[in-house]
């Protein structure tokens, strides 16, 4: 059978407006599909998740009752993450190697047409598996981190590197995954890389 449709494509770009107030409570309103989406959560906590708040579209193709949501506060990911990056591709047998990963990142602290924020840096591994990454086309996209531009899952030929940024301001870091190092192409390191 067939699936159900989206209201809007996921490649659509949507234009939200709104404001915060003196409490830090945000509305955000969204034109979708000839009706309105209306979000509606508080941005006070800077320590993780932000208050849980209601979305609700009105009229249109996705109109739908009011329903919860929860938002995330996503610090900028600009800054030196170190960490011990672990051998997952090939498979290892026995004890896996290993590669000690210094990340310099910069992110642009205004996102582009498409709401991610471009992202340039180095990232150096050494160990088992050494390489170096020159990020020039990069993006932050939520709580995505990609050196390179192209939708997630859909690697570029030759390294590349892609993590989830932790939201607390505590305990920064990204957890992800350095794919085909120049050292040894085809082999994938993981694991997290703390902020410095």
């Amino acid at each position: 059978g067939a699936g159900f449709p989206p209201c809007v494509l996921p490649t659509t770009d949507l234009t939200a407006t709104g404001k915060v107030d003196t409490a830090g409570n945000v509305t955000l309103t969204v034109p979708l599909a000839g009706g309105v989406a209306t979000m509606a959560f508080n941005a006070v906590s800077t320590l993780g998740p932000l208050d849980t708040g209601t979305y609700q579209v009105v009229g249109g193709a996705c109109a739908q009752a009011s329903v919860g949501l929860s938002a995330i506060n996503v610090p900028n990911v600009t800054g030196t993450y170190k960490g011990t990056l672990t051998q997952i591709l090939p498979v290892p047998s026995g004890t896996a190697p290993t590669d000690s990963v210094t990340a310099v990142l910069v992110q642009a602290s205004t996102p582009n047409s498409d709401g991610q924020f471009p992202l340039s840096g180095t990232i150096t591994a050494t160990g088992a598996c050494p390489a170096t990454l020159t990020i020039t086309q990069g993006v932050v996209a939520g709580i995505q981190v990609q050196s390179y531009p192209s939708p997630p899952l859909l690697f570029p030929v030759g390294a590349s590197f892609t993590g989830v940024t932790s939201p607390s301001v505590l305990s920064r870091s990204i957890t992800g995954t350095l794919l085909q190092p120049s050292g040894c192409p085809g082999f994938a390191y993981s694991g997290p890389l703390y902020f410095q």
